[in-house]
């Protein structure tokens, strides 16, 4: 019988998350993994098996915890659907640009750094964009429903058009000196999506 754990899963791989996120995963060593969780190379990889297996499992991680968010938006009846859409492109943008390391969106730095190599890293980063729109497009049939949104194009199509725009923004934030030129980009999407783009 093997002996118990001394150490709570769950705050492990958060811990390991927020290396992954910072360093990426090429860059982000075994020894910074051991000194982040506090775990050493034996617990750590007796429990994750590698360094590939702990970081798919961070990015599933947040991808569940990316989607209790999503739900909690959608869920939220004092917000309508135009609402609800800053919300989710607008927080995202701040977020980003509050963060000392400027990160942005973890399963887009995978896609960027190691999806292309990785066929399971893919299909986690893949799962986080599923998700983004899935959310955007129950938001988007909200607003066709209430009449609070025109129904120039399907919400499949807007979800796909506003998932765009949110990943493309994490790229851009890394480099943009201010959020200002973000900002603008997602209110002309939005202006778009509503109807009053000049």
């Amino acid at each position: 019988m093997g002996r118990p754990r001394k150490f709570d899963e769950s705050t492990v791989l958060r811990s390991a998350m927020e290396l992954f996120w910072l360093r990426g995963y090429h860059a982000a060593s075994t020894e910074e993994l051991c000194a982040a969780t506090g775990l050493s190379r034996s617990s750590l990889y007796g429990t994750f098996h590698n360094k590939r297996s702990l970081y798919l499992r961070c990015l599933r991680e947040y991808a569940g915890r990316q989607w209790i968010l999503q739900q909690e938006l959608i869920d939220n009846h004092t917000l309508h659907a135009e609402e609800k859409l800053r919300v989710l492109l607008i927080s995202a943008a701040q977020h980003q640009f509050t963060h000392p390391s400027r990160r942005g969106c973890l399963a887009v730095d995978a896609s960027v750094e190691a999806a292309g190599e990785d066929n399971d890293v893919a299909a986690c980063a893949l799962r986080n964009f599923e998700n983004i729109r899935q959310t955007i497009e129950h938001i988007v049939a909200e607003g066709h429903t209430s009449g609070e949104l025109p129904s120039s194009l399907p919400p499949s199509k807007w979800a796909l058009v506003l998932t765009a725009v949110l990943c493309g923004n994490h790229v851009l934030a890394a480099s943009e000196p201010e959020i200002d030129s973000i900002l603008e980009t997602i209110e002309t999407s939005l202006n778009l999506l509503v109807g009053t783009a000049a």
